[in-house]
Order: structure tokens, then C-alpha cells, then sequence
């Protein structure tokens, strides 16, 4: 699809266009990233399981400190609209054009939710997603071949599961909730209605609409039991998706 002074576009999960060679601020929407990042396997779906973009930036925000934890979680927002591609491959010179396209996205991207430009590439945000690959590496390919392998960088909780698209979408809306202080209830009641239309329900179901709940019941209360309750609702959620919520995911040894 193309437009005769825009470029070419593509349709977005919100129903709206995107415009890959001119994208605008008000045309990112976090409902379009999660949902796309819940659907886009990383790897080249070469994995054992499905290990979905969006777990990745998600599980990425609760390495390291807390300062840095959104431009992690939204590290990779190009990605929703060109798609995850092997690192390798990006940054062959045959990819020039790709990566300065991905360069223009992410400083969209940052102008429309206040983050620095460079926060995509900052040396901290680098080294915790490079860390993560190589853990993700080593759990996701028992064939990985030996002789191309990298030191891991920081301890990965070894069990950890694969989660499902709707539960990456949900969490990745709930992680963007805590941690800019915008309101994702609109985003979280679309998701949970789009998933509910399907007929099925898988195991975080009934903790996803509990967080939605106590978030609500926050928001019209001051009163401490209804904090407590919200916070109560929101352990439970990440506990049921292999994190806790001290600051780093559960098993995970980051500086």
C-alpha cells in the first residue's frame, strides 16, 4: 500500500496507517506495539518454543536498575513495524537502508512517549539485551552450533516458561502502566475483549483481569486497603509469569 506523498504504509492493529519512510509521533500507539510484539517470535522462530518479542522486552525491563527500565521495555518498538530481525543480518552493510530506517522509527518513538533518542542504543540497554540473547540462546536452542557461542553475560532463571501471545500483550501493557504512570485501561480492556472473542482461556487469564481490577478500584479510592489490594493483585500477576517484583526477574543475578 502506498501513498503518493507519505510512501508506503502499513495497517496497524488500532486500524490506523503507518507510514514506514514518514512516521509521525501521534501515529505510535502502545496498544500497536504490544500486540505486534506478542505475535513476532524472535530468532527467526528457529526456537524450541515460542519466545515472543514481546516477553523479551517485558522480561529486559526487570534486568538492572530501575532507571532505564522503560527504554528497555521499548527497545525494540521498531520492530512492530519493520519486524524482529536477526542482529547479524542488520548489521551487514546490505542493510544499510534498514537500519536508518529503524533509526528514523525509533526517535519517533521516543518523541512520542518523552524518551531520549538515543534510548534504543544506550550502552546499558545494549548490554542487558545482549545478555538476554545470549541466555535466551542457551535455553531456547539445545542445537545451538558450539563454536559460535558468547559467554553469558548474567544468570537467566533456567525454567522459565514460554508465554502465550495474550499474555505478552498484557503484561507488556501492564509493564508500561507501572512504569510511565499512564493509564493502559482502555488498552487492557481491548485486549482482554479481543482474547475473550477467540473462546479460549489460558492459565494468567484470571490474574490479568484481577490486576485490571484492583487498578480500577485504586484509581477510585484512596483509601490503604484498596492500594493494598492493587498491589497484592499486581505480585500475583507477575508471579504467575515467573517474575517477581522486587525489580528483577526471579532467578536473575544482574548488577
Amino acid at each position: 500500500m502506498n501513498d503518493p506523498i507519505r510512501g508506503p504504509w502499513i495497517p496497524t492493529y488500532s486500524g490506523r496507517c503507518f507510514y514506514i519512510f514518514d512516521p509521525r509521533p501521534e501515529e505510535v500507539l502502545i496498544a500497536d506495539i504490544a500486540h505486534a510484539h506478542s505475535l513476532d517470535n524472535r530468532w527467526a522462530s528457529h526456537t524450541r518454543w515460542s519466545f515472543v518479542v514481546g516477553q523479551h522486552c517485558v522480561l529486559a525491563s526487570f534486568h538492572g536498575p530501575e532507571i532505564g527500565a522503560l527504554d528497555r521495555l521499548l527497545h525494540d518498538a521498531p520492530e512492530a513495524y519493520l519486524r524482529d530481525l536477526s542482529r547479524w543480518v542488520k548489521e551487514d552493510p546490505r542493510f544499510a537502508a534498514y537500519r536508518e530506517t529503524e533509526k528514523h522509527i525509533a526517535e519517533v518513538v521516543a518523541e512520542a512517549f518523552d524518551l531520549d533518542p538515543n534510548f534504543w542504543t544506550s550502552e546499558s540497554t545494549r548490554r542487558i539485551d545482549r545478555g538476554m540473547a545470549i541466555a535466551e540462546r542457551d535455553l531456547l536452542f539445545p542445537q545451538y552450533p558450539e563454536g559460535s557461542k558468547e559467554r553469558p553475560l548474567f544468570e537467566f532463571h533456567p525454567v522459565i516458561r514460554s508465554w502465550s501471545h495474550i499474555e505478552a500483550e498484557i503484561a507488556f501493557l501492564v509493564r508500561f502502566g507501572e512504569l510511565t504512570g499512564r493509564s493502559v485501561e482502555q488498552e487492557l480492556r481491548a485486549a482482554l475483549d479481543a482474547f475473550a472473542g477467540t473462546g479460549q482461556l489460558l492459565g494468567a487469564h484470571p490474574a490479568r483481569l484481577m490486576v485490571e481490577l484492583a487498578l480500577l478500584i485504586a484509581r477510585a479510592s484512596r483509601s490503604a486497603d484498596a492500594r493494598i489490594a492493587a498491589e497484592q493483585a499486581r505480585q500475583a500477576f507477575w508471579l504467575m509469569l515467573g517474575i517477581e517484583t522486587s525489580g528483577q526477574m526471579k532467578g536473575s543475578n544482574v548488577p
